[in-house]
């Protein structure tokens, strides 16, 4: 609700999953959840209510927005078109409230002491802390270490967080970023990836292109073989990865990638899940 006063202005919204990026765009006419009020309205003291009808994906129970004020070209204030953006949230059942921080990137490169993990927020209301949370695959995360939050800030601010204890080959992070009355908001989830000598494949578990990473690879050709140790993918190798149409063959199930060298030698082998 717009807490301008007998203003005449039309409001610009958007509303995404959480854990899901805005979309950086304008705001343009009704697209699934984005939209802006069809007319200039008198927003009035007692504020102006959207209402959007939201498509519920199973497994997302809360979804985030994001509302601006478009003022008329003749009656903008001090020379500026819109309003900053308002963020919030709202879950299936009704709930709604303000996100604490507005995330504009989360980053991480492998470094020789460890996984380099940096993050820069556009603003923060009411922000606490920030939990850094590691995972061998997309699903199962574990608090690594944790990084105090500005509180209120609408700068620009980067924050960053060494892992030292890193594991070698791919790593899943994401931020569970912590608001000072117990909110809390999921950032998506990143990969680094640390060298270990040997054959590393990602993602896990894979639904389109499987990628993999081998020092000093000498592979020509690759195998894939179910787990009834039957060969159901044999191909030459152009690039390092499998691609989509070639995993969509696959029944979901768990394979083994095997890569062999110019004397049709076995040099790497590794399991995946297909999902």
């Amino acid at each position: 609700r717009s807490q301008i006063q007998r203003t005449i202005a039309r409001l610009r919204w958007e509303v995404v999953h959480e854990g899901q990026p805005f979309t950086g765009t304008p705001i343009t006419n009704s697209v699934l959840a984005t939209a802006n009020s069809a007319i200039w309205t008198d927003l009035g003291l007692p504020g102006f209510q959207i209402k959007e009808l939201v498509f519920k994906q199973p497994g997302f129970y809360r979804h985030k927005w994001r509302v601006r004020v478009e003022y008329p070209l003749h009656k903008m204030i001090d020379g500026q078109r819109f309003s900053r953006w308002f963020y919030g949230y709202a879950s299936a059942v009704g709930d709604i409230g303000v996100l604490p921080v507005e995330l504009l990137r989360f980053e991480g490169t492998a470094e020789s002491a460890g996984n380099l993990l940096s993050w820069t927020t556009a603003s923060e209301r009411e922000s606490a802390y920030f939990l850094v949370e590691r995972g061998a695959d997309p699903m199962h995360f574990d608090v690594i270490g944790s990084v105090q939050a500005a509180g209120n800030s609408s700068a620009l601010i980067d924050y960053t967080l060494l892992d030292a204890t890193a594991p070698k080959g791919l790593s899943y992070y994401r931020l569970r970023i912590m608001d000072r009355n117990g909110t809390e908001q999921l950032s998506p989830v990143i990969t680094v990836l640390r060298s270990q000598g040997g054959l590393v494949i990602y993602p896990v578990p894979v639904d389109d292109v499987l990628h993999w990473t081998l020092d000093d690879s000498q592979a020509v050709r690759t195998q894939v073989v179910d787990a009834m140790g039957r060969v159901v993918l044999d191909t030459r190798i152009v690039s390092s990865t499998l691609d989509g149409r070639r995993i969509e063959q696959l029944a979901a199930g768990t394979y083994t990638l095997v890569l062999f060298n110019a004397e049709d030698e076995p040099i790497a082998r590794a399991r995946f899940l297909k999902r």
